[in-house]
């Protein structure tokens, strides 16, 4: 026998989930009087129902009823009503603790594609601002008539790019001044 089993009928003692099947032996309300007869069945089935009628056992909730005793379809409805609050505290428990998780999922998923978003935008805004730098480069370039046509200088100007410290100076220097830096760059590592 599962040892949960035990913790289950501790949880469930007493609980009954709509009271239509609930049934206490030892309790005289819960014993019927007179039996639910089924009218549309035959004299021999109803000999067959009296042979095994216990007093002691719930009525079966698919048993059959005269049309006097049906309920309504608003009583009917009433058991799958959405406004009609669990009765377990154990179910109510699990309910509540699934939306607690499910909005921290819900906020953990906003929150990382927030993140990625932010990512996303920074390396965008990065590499805006990389191009900004080499177009505005080129063209103090362009001033100092280093071009394509100038294959040492021009592959200097990309050596230049990558220190922050030449394109400060080389951006606050004149024409000659770039120049001079850029045939400087060329030299090195040749």
């Amino acid at each position: 026998m599962p040892d949960h089993l035990d913790e289950l009928d501790r949880m469930f003692m007493g609980v009954a989930v709509d009271g239509s099947t609930s049934f206490v032996p030892t309790h005289r309300a819960s014993q019927p009087a007179n039996p639910i007869v089924d009218v549309e069945d035959s004299d021999d089935d109803e000999e067959s129902d009296k042979d095994y009628f216990d007093p002691l056992s719930p009525s079966s909730v698919g048993t059959k009823r005269s049309h006097s005793m049906r309920s309504t379809p608003s009583t009917r409805s009433m058991a799958t009503s959405p406004s009609k609050k669990l009765k377990s505290p154990a179910v109510r428990a699990v309910v509540k603790e699934m939306q607690v998780r499910n909005n921290l999922q819900k906020d953990k998923a906003t929150s990382i594609d927030t993140l990625f978003g932010r990512l996303d935008q920074r390396r965008d805004d990065d590499d805006a601002r990389a191009r900004q730098k080499a177009e505005r480069i080129m063209a103090l370039c362009r001033e100092c008539r280093v071009t394509e046509a100038t294959p040492p200088l021009w592959v200097a100007m990309f050596k230049l790019l990558k220190d922050r410290d030449a394109i400060n100076v080389f951006e606050l220097s004149n024409p000659e001044g770039r120049k001079t830096l850029l045939e400087h760059l060329a030299r090195v590592d040749n």
